[in-house]
């Protein structure tokens, strides 16, 4: 009998330790309420490195964000709380689209907070943990994601790197400096007026 139970105890083993991660990683994204950094970007393909950019972020819950980068191209990214802004500088466009269901096409928005449940569509687990370092890596319940994974470092309160794999072998990798964790953000930060002459899509 003992032996039994602990056969049955083990194979509910994995699902408790899933839920611990899910649990613990909603609590870690609970406690940044806002967040400006620095950022660098490199896109990877089968090893090679096909793109590397920089610029600067902000979040502020539940639902804003801003992802700017400047170099090799001038893109802008801002979520207002309920629209989705995409603004490529370089080619005079900007593209619209309701924030609900962009959280698969932006993994950066679960920082936002906007939607509490998206880590449901998640399995996720704790793959390392050194100090007060840990790592978090989240799959996506669906195979027809847009990201067949996603990796998340944490230092303390501060949210240090993510590494996204796409369904096509395609990996980037974030790493965030100068971060600032629940300081004052300006909220005009996540407001967006297209400019005069730019081709606005919806």
């Amino acid at each position: 009998m003992q032996r039994l139970a602990a056969l049955i105890g083990l194979m509910f083993l994995p699902l408790v330790i899933l839920a611990d991660a899910r649990e613990q990683l909603a609590n870690q994204l609970e406690i940044i309420q806002s967040m400006t950094a620095h950022f660098s970007q490199q896109v990877q393909s089968e090893g090679e490195l096909i793109e590397r950019s920089r610029g600067e972020m902000a979040m502020l819950r539940p639902g804003r964000f801003r992802w700017e980068t400047h170099k090799p191209n001038h893109q802008l990214l801002i979520a207002d709380g309920q629209r989705l802004w995409i603004y490529d500088v370089d080619l005079e466009q900007v593209q619209v689209k309701p924030l609900q269901g962009q959280l698969g096409q932006t993994p950066a928005l679960f920082l936002s907070g906007y939607d509490q449940s998206a880590l449901n569509d998640y399995q996720i687990s704790i793959i390392r943990q050194r100090g007060a370092t840990i790592d978090y890596r989240l799959i996506p319940i669906d195979p027809q994601a847009s990201f067949a994974q996603i990796d998340m470092t944490f230092r303390g309160n501060e949210l240090t790197a993510m590494r996204l794999g796409d369904q096509l072998g395609q990996s980037t990798e974030l790493t965030f400096s100068k971060v600032k964790v629940n300081t004052i953000v300006d909220q005009t930060l996540f407001q967006f007026e297209p400019p005069a002459g730019v081709d606005v899509i919806q």
